[in-house]
């Protein structure tokens, strides 16, 4: 198996026919889908399409559809008038013939206007969907209507934007009333839109026999042959016919590994999204129940300062009276990590897959941040590197850590280092030797570039003590960098990265360091997955073959949390946002989804509104100065509702540290407390880990939430349902978000031949009848019986 790729994952999957085995430039990279807007040409760098050691060899075949030309690296294409929405375009390399899927995306055109006083001279429009430019998107003045205007094709989804006026001054649309805060104690305007594409086709995964596989074919229309396009990896098939509503695959008689299908409805009105099947060893994936690619990974997110403290010898809180104890270390260390893996608490818990914050030496005194107030801090959470080798004291040294991996390998766990490439501290060597790798800290117009991610996105400084690098202009930093990341990796053992602020950094940092993974670990799958605020096609844009493997979902939590929440919210809009992901990266992903983060306020903490979710107020100070606490037992209930949500729906689940018994938190530092452990824990706590525990070993036992597509049965305001179904197995869930008992009628015969059912949290055999009844804030998961 060599890096897996699913559309934005560079999870690569190996397929040979009986002429490309004799062949070793076989591309065994499976390609993602190209998204183009009509009348617009994209540019897409080589690597990101396909990595190779030679690309002399590759050639583009012209296409009736689309303006291709390929040259200097960079494929060019466009699509002609008329083109089809869903079609592919071609290339050969060493006498093979590759297909990539193609999707034109048309969006439904969204007006904006602005009318202000004699003083507004300039207004511009700004939000998720152009990773809040301020300046990209000015606005027309029209002298009839006496009003900025401008219209944006967008796709269906939400959106938060607001008005940049004057080149100054921020507001938020006055002519829209829906509004929701922001990180800086404000609001943002808030937008829906619908998806103008409403129908869907649904291949339901049937039986597989002799190389073929069985779909039933559940569609409000006839669907033909032609209204189909049909991809094994990287090769266009034709071997496939609909016989009485039912698609039949023929495959190669010889396949590797790891398979992959891509399934893309062309007919007019329907969702252009891929449906996926994955094939392990010539059979649908799942039939395995170990740890066999990346989708089966469950994520467990630590700050290693405040997980568990194994030794005692090495806490030395840095001494400082401006340091607040929540801002100082506080005696985590890797020998915490392993007394909790020799004891098997992640064994109980059922993670596969542990995520620590970074290693590297940190400063040994506070440094004061530069925004109001003013507050001092330590290094305690890693992100602070003084040190290109060197593993922070209070935590251990680098043989501990490669301890640390080796009993998790041994458990059979994976870990994922925290990599800092952004950034360094003022005291690392590199930028007291190197001062010309770095960004630059004073503007042109005397500004200081400190956090301006936007204007100055790859070079702005986090701090007045954290230079960013500029790669752009230092290939010296950059080889240096990439260099120390293969070094870590050789070093400890460790599986991957999880990559900070991947955005701030150039697209030729990670092609470099992609470049040098695949040269240095061919036999291991290294996985890497990003942090990145943004809108989709900026988070796309590194993930990728010649990039990222994955990147955290950010714009599903943000969407979810908002509708988990607040209950005027339409479960319709999480609905609509999950296509979306879906369009993007397809219905089976490898993307990064969460509930708590160290950067996000603790769930738990809006379900007791102690930080409210469309309240006014700073998120950071309430940390400070009135930190939540739990106090209604109906909010483990609401985590409990979401998390049976994440647990899933297609992606990889992040579960966040204390998010198994609860724990609370405002903004950081106080979402990053203590984690505390039985018997440290109350009533109410250790039934929550309880519950969280069956939920991820729901997940780890059946294959069908790990490789199964994902199927909307009904959606209304408050009820949820959908089915995550593959060759083996069908799980139906049902989610009801509110606070009241709720009676739906729901039409299961039209999916499924039996509706004898497993309660897979009661462990009851049911038989699924068109009423459900739900109580307030509940979950329901079945497994329908063989057939």
């Amino acid at each position: 198996m060599r890096k897996i790729l699913i559309f934005l994952m560079s999870f690569i999957f190996i397929f040979c026919s009986e002429s490309s085995e004799k062949n070793n430039n076989f591309i065994n990279q499976t390609i993602n889908h190209i998204i183009l807007k009509p009348g617009a040409t994209k540019e897409i760098f080589i690597q990101d399409i396909v990595v190779l050691d030679d690309y002399q060899d590759i050639e583009f075949i012209d296409n009736e559809d689309f303006d291709i030309s390929y040259g200097d690296s960079v494929l060019k294409i466009s699509p002609k008038k008329d083109a089809p929405q869903v079609s592919s375009i071609a290339f050969t390399f060493k006498g093979e013939k590759y297909f990539i899927p193609v999707i034109i995306e048309y969006n439904k055109k969204i007006h904006f206007e602005f009318k202000g006083d004699s003083s507004v001279k300039s207004v511009s429009v700004f939000g998720s969907f152009n990773n809040w430019n301020r300046k990209s998107l000015p606005m027309n003045y029209n002298p009839e209507t006496k009003k900025y205007e401008i219209d944006l094709p967008l796709a269906p989804g939400s959106y938060e934007y607001r008005f940049f006026i004057n080149n100054k001054k921020e507001a938020i649309d006055p002519l829209n009333p829906d509004k929701v805060p922001n990180p800086f104690g404000e609001y943002n305007s808030y937008l829906k839109i619908e998806d103008v594409n409403k129908k869907n086709i649904v291949f339901m995964p049937d039986n597989f026999s002799n190389n073929r596989l069985y779909y039933r074919i559940i569609s409000t229309d006839n669907i033909s042959k032609d209204d189909l396009l049909i991809f094994f990896n990287n090769k266009r098939i034709n071997s496939y016919k609909i016989v009485d509503s039912r698609l039949i695959i023929n495959l190669e008689n010889n396949l590797s590994k790891v398979g992959y299908i891509r399934i893309f409805c062309r007919k007019k009105a329907y969702k252009k999204y891929p449906y996926i099947t994955v094939l392990y060893n010539g059979k649908p994936a799942g039939y395995v129940q170990d740890f066999i690619t990346w989708y089966d990974a469950i994520i467990y997110s630590l700050v290693t300062d405040r997980f568990c403290n194994g030794d005692s010898t090495n806490d030395n809180p840095i001494v400082d009276s401006k340091l607040n104890i929540k801002a100082n270390y506080h005696g985590g260390d890797f020998q915490g990590l392993i007394n909790k893996i020799d004891e098997g608490y992640f064994d109980s818990l059922g993670v596969n897959v542990l995520w620590i914050s970074p290693v590297n030496d940190n400063p040994n005194k506070a440094y004061q941040e530069w925004p109001e107030p003013h507050r001092y801090f330590s290094g305690y959470h890693g992100y602070w590197p003084i040190s290109a080798t060197r593993v922070e004291e209070h935590f251990g040294d680098l043989e501990l850590l490669r301890n640390l991996i080796t009993k998790a390998h041994n458990h059979n766990k994976k870990i994922l280092l925290d990599f800092v490439s952004n950034h360094v501290h003022i005291e690392h060597p590199f930028y007291k030797k190197h001062k010309n790798w770095f960004g630059t800290y004073d503007l042109p117009d005397g500004r200081k570039n400190i956090r301006l991610w936007d204007e100055y996105r790859l070079t702005t400084w986090f701090d007045t003590f954290l230079p960013s690098f500029d790669y752009i202009n230092s290939d010296s930093a950059l080889e240096t960098m990439t260099d120390n990341a293969i070094w870590w990796l050789k070093q400890t053992g460790a599986d991957g990265f999880r990559h900070d602020a991947v955005k701030h950094v150039p697209y030729k940092f990670w092609r470099t360091l992609k470049k040098k993974l695949d040269i240095n670990f061919k036999n291991k799958d290294i996985f890497q997955i990003g942090e990145t605020f943004g809108d989709y096609n900026l988070i796309r844009s590194y993930v990728n073959n010649g990039q990222l493997s994955s990147q955290f979902n950010f714009n599903l939590f943000f969407t979810a949390k908002n509708v988990f929440l607040k209950e005027q919210e339409s479960f319709k809009t999480l609905l609509t946002e999950l296509y979306k992901t879906f369009y993007y990266y397809g219905t089976l992903n490898l993307m990064g989804n969460i509930m708590d983060s160290h950067d996000q306020v603790r769930y738990i903490a809006y379900c007791e509104n102690d930080v409210p979710v469309d309240g006014n107020v700073d998120p950071i100070e309430i940390g400070w100065n009135n930190p939540p606490k739990v106090d209604d037992a109906l909010s483990y209930k609401k985590i409990q509702l979401y998390l049976a949500y994440m647990l899933t729906i297609p992606g990889i689940p992040v579960i966040y540290y204390g998010d198994e018994i609860g724990m609370t938190g405002a903004a950081d530092p106080d979402n990053r407390r203590d984690m505390r452990f039985y018997p440290n824990i109350s009533k109410e706590e250790f039934e929550h880990f309880n519950i969280v525990k069956k939920l991820i070993k729901i997940r780890r036992d059946n294959s069908a939430l790990r490789y199964g597509n994902f199927i909307k049965i009904y959606c209304d305001k408050d009820i949820l349902a959908y089915a995550r179904t593959d060759f083996y197995q069908t799980i139906i869930v049902i989610l009801n978000k509110s606070s009241k008992d709720k009676k739906v009628t729901i039409d299961f015969g039209r999916y499924f031949l039996s509706t004898k059912c497993k309660d897979l949290i009661t462990g009851n055999n049911v038989i699924l009848n068109n009423m459900v009844e739900m109580p307030g804030f509940s979950y329901k998961i079945f497994k329908i019986n063989q057939k």
